[in-house]
């Protein structure tokens, strides 16, 4: 068994029961959130068990009553009619503190939930370890450093930790398996309860698994690049209309996450939220590059995600004329655009690119990852760097 890790997310959670009378953790199913509930609940139930679900539902009034705070309910998507209660409960009894939970859909996917809880929950998302976390490392801080210009001597993690999270991912109840059998059949079961179950609780739909299940196969294959929804319809077999509604309800589920394009290109991206299961799905070896930028998207987003005082919008950035940034990050603090590399050294088409998004966002700031060790300071903006500088 994993010795437990302190997630980044802790401090958040502690802030929010100062606020709010109603804490929200959601994330994808397996991402920790009852371990970190736990950590914070005084008292503390699971609509995964059938007797607290129908308790809840059947009066649910007495559920909330006498309970110690924080009071944590788990996965508490599953009983809709504990909200106008709860509503009512925090109405009457506004104390900060007094209830912790989780979920695994968003609450905008569910009506009784998201008009029950608007304006009355701190709303907090937990993501997959990244290798920082699962390893016990502080939050890095990538715009900082690129900012000052200023890089570690040495890297806190090796190359061989980015090549095992492209396999594992980083939902704990399946990352820290070293068996690759046991691993796959974990991401297999996380699959069919995500596909076969929870999807039936916010979209109405008669595809059977295989189908959904194969919608997910076409995202891994094509994470971070444009994407066309013709194309994927075609691959599918299913219309245009239903494909962009389930993309919408995976979005809700945390299976995938949407970027949107700046620079003259419009069509989004799509990221499967974690990669060990993007690579299970996949069921092929991707190139070297699409493994540098899904890498960098489970590892590098925690920094801005975590800190939410910089009021960050992950973004990509194309033009017609060629320049290609797959991940980059407005904050109020300055843009950060990400290019990664496969050879030792910055390529033309890259530096051609970091100048094009230069140009574009005057408060901005590019760093090029590259498969060598060193560091270089091309301009005042514009530095070169190891990809273990960023892990």
């Amino acid at each position: 068994m994993p010795r437990e890790r302190r997630r980044y997310i802790s401090v958040a959670i502690e802030k929010g029961l100062k606020h709010s009378p109603i804490v929200g953790l959601f994330g994808q199913r397996q991402t920790g959130k009852t371990t970190v509930v736990l950590q914070s609940a005084r008292e503390y139930v699971t609509f995964d068990r059938v007797s607290d679900l129908t308790s809840s539902e059947n009066d649910p009034e007495q559920f909330l009553g006498n309970r110690t705070s924080p009071f944590g309910v788990d996965e508490c998507q599953l009983s809709p009619r504990l909200f106008p209660a709860l509503k009512e409960f925090v109405r009457i009894h506004p104390k900060k503190g007094q209830f912790l939970l989780t979920g695994s859909v968003r609450f905008t996917s569910r009506r009784a939930i998201r008009e029950s809880l608007t304006g009355r929950i701190y709303l907090l998302e937990l993501l997959p370890f990244n290798i920082a976390e699962a390893h016990g490392l502080p939050l890095g801080d990538a715009l900082a450093r690129a900012t000052l210009g200023r890089f570690p001597s040495q890297a806190r993690l090796e190359r061989r930790h980015f090549e095992r999270f492209l396999e594992s991912g980083g939902l704990p109840g399946i990352c820290f398996s070293r068996d690759a059998h046991s691993r796959n059949l974990r991401f297999e079961s996380q699959l069919d309860t995500l596909l076969q179950r929870d999807i039936r609780l916010i979209y109405e739909t008669r595809l059977d698994y295989r189908t959904l299940r194969n919608v997910l196969v076409v995202l891994a294959l094509t994470q971070g690049l444009p994407f066309d929804l013709s194309e994927a319809s075609r691959k599918t077999r299913l219309n245009r209309r239903t494909l962009k509604d389930l993309l919408t309800h995976f979005e809700s589920m945390f299976l995938i996450r949407r970027v949107e394009t700046e620079g003259g290109t419009r069509r989004p991206a799509y990221f499967l939220e974690d990669q060990g299961m993007a690579t299970y799905l996949a069921g092929k070896p991707l190139s070297p590059y699409e493994n540098l930028v899904r890498g960098l998207y489970g590892n590098v987003r925690h920094e801005f995600h975590y800190r939410p005082e910089l009021n960050p919008t992950l973004f990509q950035y194309r033009t017609r004329g060629g320049a290609d940034i797959p991940l980059a990050w407005h904050t109020k603090n300055g843009t950060l655009g990400l290019i990664p590399c496969i050879e030792h050294t910055p390529t033309a088409s890259a530096v051609k690119s970091a100048q094009s998004f230069l140009r574009t966002y005057s408060d901005s700031r590019v760093l090029i990852l590259t498969s060598g060790n060193e560091y270089r300071r091309i301009s005042d903006r514009l530095f070169s760097a190891p990809l273990e500088s960023v892990l």
